[in-house]
């Protein structure tokens, strides 16, 4: 046969093709005048509205719009691409194809070895069926009938019977095929036997023994399930044993030329026509899983083989046209691990994106055949409620991160929040990731702010920053900070402080809140004591330091003139100030030549004093932590670096306010202490003139008025 290149076989394909023979090869038409018309596939079409024209080689649909020629036609109908229909016609037609980069008695070998082995495919399965309805076969029905397959289904599946004996399919086949007889090796190649072993596993009298070789059945005493690829041709078999001594349960055959576990999905040749139509398919995990299925008319099924979801497998959908995708795998622990497994491969094909993925929660102890049997007429309807009811693949990982956790105690809330971390913080998508913070906080009893604080140092501590965390300066260099406080786990070390949850804002905080505008609630230590609100203040004043090399110019000065309560803060401040480096050398990652300068700094002041160094680190610890927090509650990341500077003066200015807010509170303390000790004396002494005292009292009420104007209660005070 003559080879031609591709171009040249398109052009000898298309000319020999009759378009509405292709099209009657998968619905009927009838004959309208010069044209003839049939139900278009392309959409649900109770009236014949597709036109199909011989003369002029095209169709068209006039209720969805689809057309074309013959190969679109084959092409949209079988969801293949251009060059698989063109190969696939050009071999029926007996046109060669030339193939670039391969020899041409490569290809030879290639395509002789593939029809050979299709062919022993197939002698094999009608042997198996054969030997199904023979008496050796009685188990085999046996099984079926206990597992309530009808003999409709079992026809339809081609399920068939491997006897025992080590030789029964291999002495057919030689004797069959002359091809396997010049070459036995082809049994083995297509994963219906298995090579002569040195240790005896197999009896000395075994088949081929002509050629100096060996080979036995692989299937022996089996139940055989036939495999199709997506075009309907049988490429593999999996087999169940029928012994409870025969292990394993399940044999599959090995991966051939024609059978990748990792690109095949059973079932899909008889499901494909309902995913086209539906969009959806429901994803199993056996074979008895998805013939139970179609059994119920759920016809959208299909199964792994044996394997793990992979890229190849979405694709594949994909293809078919897949919007829905529905997990439905075994009740028990490792199905639900298989589940997020599954999603776990889904995230990261990016054109999976595209669909929408929920998982079938089966009832505790079942799989889908059992759940489907035990429903009996109403097994279609009851599945129907599963899929309408199944959570997105998202909530899913959600309520499998908080199986078994008692959100009533506090450890329980600090380990929902752990463990929900990582699944949160894979949501690329920010509005998608801040809706399910919202509804998973409220689920296990804290605050959404510090749900996302938590999510901020998972991605920074696993150095997986998104580019809208990583995108304002200076934020990452803090990454260089966590050597230091972190341990290889991604965990704190030892002896640091871990910042947890708060639960619900008190009425103090909220009356902070709306008087200085500062957001309350920073994180509180491990005792789950929330921070006195000054020091609050005073901790988000020395955060805002290490937002940005612009916020730590803009905010130093103000840094210098407040006095801190907190001893530790204080001495954290001056630590700050005395660092060695200056606001005119601020550039580039100047954020983590602070870090290191004040690091430097408390090791050589404080090197002496361990309990006073370990102190203050702990606090540099909580400061430095609490600025992913104060960025995300300011909404800095979609701001420019000088504006988010000028947002963090502000918040500054606030925290200074408050600062100072409370000196005039410590004064007014002062004096009502003053103003009791002048009452006392007065008292003590008899007629003495009260014009001293009424003073005193005037001046504490007229305090006590201008500190109430600034928006402390008459109970605060």
């Amino acid at each position: 046969m003559t080879r031609v290149p591709f171009q040249e076989a398109v052009t000898l394909v298309k000319g020999q093709l009759d378009i509405v023979e292709i099209i009657s090869r998968h619905l009927p038409l009838k004959r309208a005048g010069r044209n003839y018309l049939g139900l278009c596939p392309f959409h649900p079409d109770k009236h014949p509205s597709m036109n199909v024209s011989r003369e002029k080689g095209l169709f068209k649909c006039f209720s969805c719009g689809e057309g074309g020629d013959a190969l679109s036609f084959l092409m949209k109908i079988e969801r293949k691409t251009f060059g698989e229909v063109i190969r696939e016609l050009a071999e029926a037609q007996g046109v060669d194809i030339e193939q670039d980069g391969v020899a041409a008695q490569e290809a030879d070998r290639r395509r002789d070895l593939s029809q050979r082995l299709l062919t022993l495919n197939q002698e094999a399965q009608a042997y198996f069926e054969a030997q199904f309805a023979e008496p050796s076969g009685a188990m085999a029905r046996c099984y079926c009938d206990e597992r309530g397959f009808p003999k409709e289904i079992l026809q339809r599946f081609g399920l068939g019977f491997a006897p025992p004996g080590w030789e029964n399919l291999t002495r057919r086949l030689l004797e069959s095929q002359s091809f396997v007889r010049a070459n036995p090796d082809l049994l083995v190649d297509a994963g219906l036997a298995s090579p002569r072993q040195a240790d005896g596993e197999r009896p000395a009298h075994a088949a081929g023994g002509a050629t100096g070789g060996g080979y036995y059945d692989r299937f022996r005493n089996r139940l055989t399930i036939p495999i199709h690829d997506d075009a309907g041709r049988i490429v593999a078999f999996g087999a169940r044993a029928l012994a409870p001594e025969d292990k394993p349960k399940y044999l599959n055959s090995p991966e051939t030329a024609l059978y990748q576990k990792s690109r095949l999905l059973y079932g899909l040749f008889a499901a494909r026509e309902t995913i086209r139509q539906q969009r959806d398919v429901i994803l199993m995990e056996g074979y008895f899983d998805v013939i139970r299925a179609h059994q119920c008319g759920l016809t959208q099924a299909v199964g792994v083989c044996g394997t793990a979801l992979t890229e190849q497998h979405v694709k594949l959908l994909m293809r078919w046209g897949v919007e829905r995708l529905y997990l439905a795998f075994d009740a028990d622990e490792a199905g639900q691990k298989a589940a997020l497994a599954a999603i776990a491969t889904l995230e990261g094909i990016p054109a999976a994106s595209e669909l929408t993925i929920r998982v079938a929660q089966i009832p505790e102890g079942k799989d889908p055949d059992d759940f489907l049997r035990a429903r009996g007429d109403q097994a279609r309807d009851a599945f129907g409620d599963i899929l309408q009811a199944a959570p997105a693949a998202l909530d899913f990982q959600c309520l499998r991160a908080l199986h078994g956790l008692n959100l009533m105690e506090p450890e329980g809330r600090i380990k929902a929040a752990a463990r929900l971390t990582p699944t949160l913080a894979a949501v690329s998508q920010p509005v998608k990731r801040q809706e399910y913070v919202a509804r998973y906080a409220h689920r296990i009893g804290v605050r959404p702010e510090d749900l996302t604080l938590e999510i901020r140092r998972w991605l920074r501590l696993h150095g997986r920053e998104t580019g809208e965390s990583a995108s304002y300066e200076g934020r990452s260099a803090r990454g260089a900070f966590r050597d230091k406080f972190v341990d290889e786990k991604g965990g704190e070390k030892a002896g640091k402080k871990q910042f947890v949850s708060t639960g619900a804002i008190s009425e103090r905080q909220r009356r902070f809140h709306n008087r200085t505008g500062l957001t309350p609630g920073a994180p509180s230590l491990s005792d789950g004591r929330p921070l006195p609100r000054h020091q609050a203040a005073e901790r988000t004043l020395l955060s805002l330091l290490f937002l940005s090399p612009e916020s730590y110019k803009m905010i130093r000065p103000i840094v210098e003139t407040c006095v801190f309560e907190d001893n530790t803060l204080q001495s954290l401040a001056g630590v700050l100030q005395g660092a060695s480096l200056s606001g005119d050398d601020v550039h580039g990652e100047s954020v983590e030549r602070v870090i290191q300068a004040v690091n430097e700094a408390l090791n050589g002041r404080f090197q002496d004093e361990p309990a006073v160094l370990s102190e203050l680190e702990n606090a540099f610890t909580d400061v430095v932590f609490y600025a992913d927090a104060l960025s995300e509650q300011l909404g800095l990341a979609a701001l420019s670096p000088s504006e988010a500077a000028h947002v963090a003066r502000q918040e500054a200015q606030k925290c200074q306010t408050a600062l100072d807010e409370r000196q005039r509170l410590q004064a007014l303390r002062a004096l009502a202490d003053q103003t009791r000790e002048r009452e006392q004396q007065a008292r003590q002494i008899p007629d003495a003139p009260q014009t001293p005292l009424l003073e005193a009292l005037y001046e504490f009420r007229d305090q006590v008025t201008r500190v109430k104007s600034s928006g402390y209660s008459h109970q605060e005070i």
